[in-house]
């Protein structure tokens, strides 16, 4: 497989380097014989911005020793297993233990639309049905349209928590876009606002912090970067519009290889060796591709 042909050479590259660095020019510092980390189990969730602040790490830091927090706080449920610092350790439980469990986490107050059910709300806020349960004292699931929630919040603005999953594949916007704000109407979702803005879902998501498949709140704001560039009133080229005479294509907000290849009527594979390009780069608006071996130059 492709992924083993890859990953065998490095491996045994790195076992070299390890082994012999002054053959290769590399000189690795001494690391002290004593443990970095220390463990400490929490009982309640807790925002990843206090457990920064109570333990003076960074946020990066924070995610580097718990790869396994992937949003904003812990684990909504049950022990969480937390790393930091030993010489955080003293500090961090000090703070801890004068901190009430209820501050150890933001919250916020969620009006119920009609249609909604106690499960699609604990996703949106990405907790258990059991958590919002006991946040509002709920025996059963029921619940009435226009009555308020409980839900967690947290503390920072979400940019602000660098390597939750959702930071990770933040993207930056395009060159000389503008910047909208749009407000979430009741029925919309990311598929439909994007279509209505001429951009991806996964770009929308990346622009807020959202989980692509997650649910939108009514009233919420996002940002939209629109590229304004002339010509867009005019419809995209399909298949059906591609002659020899066509060679190469600018591209536009929202394209991919694939997109362009099935547009074309040509494979990835051929676009990327036509173009000189990897599979891995993005395209940017405005790039030139090359769509066919004509070998003229007449835009599309």
């Amino acid at each position: 497989p492709r992924e083993t042909r890859r990953y065998i050479p490095r491996l045994l590259a790195m076992a070299i380097a390890v082994d012999r660095p002054s053959e290769i020019g590399l000189e690795f510092p001494i690391l002290q014989n004593h443990a970095y980390f220390s463990i400490i189990e929490l009982s309640n969730q807790m925002d990843l911005a206090l457990v920064a602040e109570f333990a003076d790490i960074s946020m990066d830091e924070v995610y580097l020793l718990n790869p396994a927090f992937n949003r904003w706080a812990t684990r909504p449920e049950g022990l969480s297993r937390l790393l930091v610092p030993v010489h955080s350790r003293e500090k961090f439980l000090a703070a801890l233990l004068s901190t009430p469990p209820d501050e150890l986490m933001s919250w916020e107050h969620h009006k119920v639309l009609p249609g909604q059910t106690l499960s699609e709300i604990a996703a949106m806020h990405h907790m258990s049905v059991a958590s919002l349960q006991q946040a509002n004292n709920l025996e059963g699931e029921m619940i009435r349209a226009g009555s308020t929630l409980t839900v967690p919040s947290s503390i920072l603005p979400l940019p602000s928590y660098t390597l939750s999953a959702a930071q990770r594949g933040v993207i930056e916007p395009p060159a000389g876009a503008e910047k909208l704000i749009y407000v979430v109407q009741s029925g919309d979702n990311l598929w439909n606002i994007a279509r209505r803005h001429d951009t991806r879902v996964k770009n929308i998501a990346a622009w807020n912090g959202l989980n692509a498949r997650g649910i939108l709140r009514t009233g919420k704001k996002l940002v939209i970067w629109k590229v304004s560039t002339p010509g867009n009133s005019v419809p995209l080229v399909s298949v059906s519009d591609t002659t020899a005479n066509k060679s190469l294509y600018t591209v536009r907000v929202g394209d991919s290889l694939w997109a362009i290849s099935r547009r074309f009527g040509v494979s990835v594979a051929t676009l990327l060796q036509w173009n000189g390009i990897s599979e891995k780069e993005l395209l940017q608006p405005g790039q030139k591709l090359k769509v066919n071996d004509s070998g003229d130059s007449i835009e599309i």
